[in-house]
C-alpha cells in the first residue's frame, strides 16, 4: 500500500530516509516551537503558588530554571536523517515533487521531464 503513495518516475533513487519522509501526509509539520511559553508558565507557577505551602522553596526555582532552558528549544518529531532527508530532497535540482491532482500521492519527476510537460500542456490550450 505504501508504494502507491509514492511515485518515483525520475531517475533519482531515493534513500530509504527521504522515502520515509515522504510517505508522511502533506500536512505534516517538521519542527514545532512551544510558542505559547509564558502562558505555560504562567499556569505552572499559578499551580506552584497553590502548593507552596506544601512545597519546599526551591522546588519552584528549579522548575523555572528548567522552563528557562527549554523554552528556546525545538520539538524534535523526525530522525536526523530524516532531516537531512529534507535538506537533500529541497537541494536537488534535478527533481520536482508534486501532489497529483487527485488522491494523497506524491509523484517525484526529472525536472526537464516536469518542465516539458507543463510546456506541452500550455502549447495545447
Amino acid at each position: 500500500m505504501r508504494n502507491k503513495l509514492i511515485h518515483n518516475i525520475s531517475s533519482c533513487t531515493l534513500t530509504p530516509a527521504e522515502e520515509r519522509l515522504l510517505y508522511r501526509d502533506w500536512s505534516f509539520c517538521v519542527k514545532q516551537k512551544l510558542t505559547e511559553i509564558e502562558d505555560f508558565k504562567t499556569d505552572i507557577e499559578i499551580n506552584i503558588m497553590r502548593l507552596e505551602t506544601h512545597c519546599h522553596p526551591s522546588v519552584f526555582a528549579t522548575i523555572c530554571r528548567h522552563m528557562h532552558d527549554y523554552s528556546n528549544k525545538f520539538i524534535k518529531n523526525i530522525r536526523d536523517e530524516e532531516f537531512a532527508a529534507i535538506k537533500s530532497l529541497k537541494n536537488n535540482p534535478n527533481i520536482t515533487i508534486s501532489r497529483v491532482d487527485k488522491g494523497n500521492a506524491i509523484v517525484i519527476l526529472n525536472k526537464e521531464d516536469y518542465i516539458d510537460k507543463m510546456n506541452n500542456i500550455l502549447e495545447l490550450k
